[in-house]
């Protein structure tokens, strides 16, 4: 079998508009490979799929299979059957918290509830500090720090439930082939990971009106699971490139969760969660993701 070598795609963000233009260009130090035929034998040409109406996230209760690409069930049903039926929405998750701006871990709260919302609590000295992301925006005990913002896209955005989400939404997706391979191909016995990678339309709510953004997401060709995440993001005027990694999966009760989760900026890590305790639930009404506490 012949090796594909990774082609990073810049990611272009049109701010003003709310059209995202999908270009392939070149990033420095990654090498491009062609997009050739599959182990099966199917062409590997980018596959583009495209919609103008989108639903309201709070419209979305479960992800139907049969709405997806067949090439995207597959990678469902690997994640779990948690998106598809009630009684697995919610994920609860405790572990360590370290951060960039902190001089020290933190224990943290993750929960999680599908779709699209999220309760971060972080134990302090004095009294935690909670983000609240509840499906259209961001609030934290007292005020939304940039850092803070960027916890919620991580730790939300940046996972396979979203990913699947947003199909159901009808985010103009695009697949840019399997089996990609992270070296320059000049690796001898080159051992993995390999990757089926697709290119997703992100809309972003996390800091007050909706951006769009355009992100990679890069599901490991042989486990399925979802490992890497990567697009750009503009932060005071200067574009920074984000990596998010999700590791150490688990399975747990069926459904499979990264254990740990690390964002880079610029290939330096600026968050790392490592999950010591994963639980599942339903769906609750408990006011949870309602107003932060002032």
């Amino acid at each position: 079998m012949r090796l594909k070598t990774l082609f990073l795609p810049a990611v272009l963000i049109i701010s003003s508009v709310m059209v995202v233009t999908f270009a392939l260009t070149a990033i420095a130090d990654v090498t491009s490979g062609s997009m050739k035929d599959t182990p099966d034998g199917r062409a590997n040409a980018p596959i583009q799929k495209e919609s103008s109406s989108v639903v309201e996230a709070t419209e979305i209760e479960y992800v139907a299979p049969s709405h997806l690409w067949p090439e995207l069930r597959r990678l469902l049903k690997a994640s779990g059957d948690r998106l598809e039926q009630p009684g697995k929405e919610r994920l609860t998750l405790a572990g360590i918290l370290t951060h960039a701006g902190d001089p020290e871990s933190v224990p943290v709260t993750l929960v999680r509830e599908f779709p699209n919302r999220l309760r971060l609590t972080m134990q302090g000295e004095a009294r935690p500090r909670v983000v609240i992301f509840n499906g259209h925006g961001a609030a934290r005990f007292v005020r939304l720090e940039e850092t803070d913002a960027d916890l919620v896209e991580t730790f939300l955005n940046d996972s396979d439930e979203h990913f699947f989400q947003r199909q159901m939404e009808g985010a103009a997706t695009r697949s840019l082939g399997s089996r990609f391979r992270l070296d320059d191909g000049t690796t001898q016995d080159y051992a993995g990971p390999y990757y089926d990678i697709y290119q997703l339309s992100d809309e972003v709510r996390g800091r007050g009106e909706a951006r769009q953004i355009v992100k990679l997401y890069y599901f490991n060709s042989d486990t399925l699971l979802l490992e890497r995440v990567e697009y750009e993001t503009v932060r005071n005027g200067v574009p920074v490139r984000v990596t998010v990694l999700l590791d150490k999966w688990q399975k747990v009760e069926g459904q499979q969760v990264p254990t740990k989760i690390v964002r880079t900026e610029n290939g330096t890590p600026v968050a790392t969660l490592d999950i010591s305790s994963v639980s599942v639930g339903s769906r609750s009404d408990d006011g949870l993701f309602g107003a932060v506490p002032r």
